[in-house]
């Protein structure tokens, strides 16, 4: 029975993860905007980022002179502005470093 469950819960998780990412990939882009698997990424001064930044279990930086313009969600990881950020900034189980320059224009 316990076999069962877990091999059940398996395939459940897998449905979960892969049917919304081939819904996604046949749906025109909404918006521009990055999503950060388990990485490091680094939004370099003077450029902006246009649309939202979804961080999961990884790193962001956000340099001072660099701008995104959307939300920033971080689940796990380590976030870092020094930038300008036009959304909110959404935390979970995660470390947010704001820099004497950071401008946050939402919650």
């Amino acid at each position: 029975m316990k076999k069962f469950l877990k091999l059940t819960s398996v395939a459940l998780l897998l449905v979960l993860v892969f049917l919304p990412s081939r819904q996604a990939l046949a749906a025109p882009a909404v918006h521009d905007g990055q999503v950060v698997l388990g990485d490091t990424y680094t939004l370099e001064s003077g450029e902006t980022l246009t649309g939202d930044l979804l961080v999961f279990g990884g790193e962001a930086f956000i340099e001072a002179g660099a701008k995104v313009d959307g939300s920033v969600v971080l689940f796990g990881g380590v976030l870092t502005i020094e930038g300008e950020v036009t959304g909110d900034v959404s935390a979970i189980g995660a470390v947010v470093i704001l820099g004497p320059a950071a401008y946050i224009h939402g919650d």
